[in-house]
C-alpha cells in the first residue's frame, strides 16, 4: 500500500519551521502534495553525536487539511511541547522531522485489544480523583522503541494523561480505548538541505 505520508510533507515542515525561526537562507516552497483532511502528528528529533532523541511531538485527532495542519503542528510541536524548551535557530541543523498520518480508527473491546507495533493507542477516561476528563496517546512505534508489553504501555498511557491514582480493573473497564494505524515519513536536516 502506498504511504499517504511523503517526503514532501517533511520538507514542508522544515520550510515552515525555518520561516518561523527567521532562517532566511531556506527557500520556502509551496506544498505540492494533496490537501486532504487527516489526523496528524508532527515530531521533531535532535541529533546528538550519532543518535536522535525526541525534541517535540504534538498533533491532533481532529481531521485537518494537510497544508494548514502540517504548518500549524510543525511549529507547535517545536515550540509548545511542555516536556521541552522551544527549538532554537541554532538547533535547526541538528533536526530530523517525522510526519505521522493517522488512519483506520477502531474502538477497542478492552485495554489490550490492539497489536504492539501495528496500532497506536488512544485513552480517554474520567478521573474521579481530580474530577476531570483525561486523555493520552502513543503512536505505534512507542511500545516497540521502549520494549513495552501491552500492560506497561497502558500503565504509561495513564501516567502520560496526568493520572496519579491506582490503575484498577474497574478503571480499565470504565476507560475508552481506541486503536489506529499510521503512515509515516521522515527526513533529516542533511537530506532536507540537499533538496533545496
Amino acid at each position: 500500500m502506498t504511504s499517504i505520508a511523503t517526503i514532501e510533507m517533511n520538507e514542508y515542515c522544515f520550510d515552515c519551521l525555518a520561516d518561523y525561526l527567521g532562517i532566511k537562507e531556506m527557500i520556502k516552497k509551496k506544498p505540492n502534495f494533496p490537501n486532504d483532511k487527516y489526523c496528524i502528528f508532527v515530531t521533531w528529533f535532535k541529533k546528538n553525536k550519532d543518535k536522535y532523541s525526541l525534541r517535540g511531538c504534538i498533533g491532533t485527532f481532529n481531521p485537518i487539511k494537510l497544508h494548514e495542519g502540517l504548518k500549524k503542528y510543525a511549529i507547535i510541536s517545536a515550540t509548545e511541547d511542555s516536556r521541552f524548551d522551544q527549538i532554537t535557530k541554532n538547533e535547526f541543523v541538528l533536526l530530523k522531522n517525522e510526519v505521522s498520518i493517522l488512519t483506520n480508527f477502531e474502538k477497542c473491546n478492552d485495554s489490550y485489544d490492539w497489536k504492539i507495533g501495528k496500532h497506536g493507542i488512544m485513552l480517554e477516561f474520567y478521573d474521579k480523583i481530580s474530577n476531570q476528563s483525561r486523555s493520552a496517546t502513543f503512536l505505534p512505534e512507542v511500545s516497540l522503541e521502549w520494549n513495552w508489553d501491552k500492560e506497561t504501555c497502558v500503565k504509561n498511557l495513564f501516567e502520560k494523561s496526568g493520572y496519579t491514582g491506582e490503575i484498577t480493573p474497574e478503571l480499565l473497564k470504565e476507560s475508552q480505548f481506541q486503536r489506529y494505524e499510521t503512515f509515516k515519513s521522515s527526513l533529516t536536516y542533511e537530506e532536507y538541505k540537499k533538496k533545496l
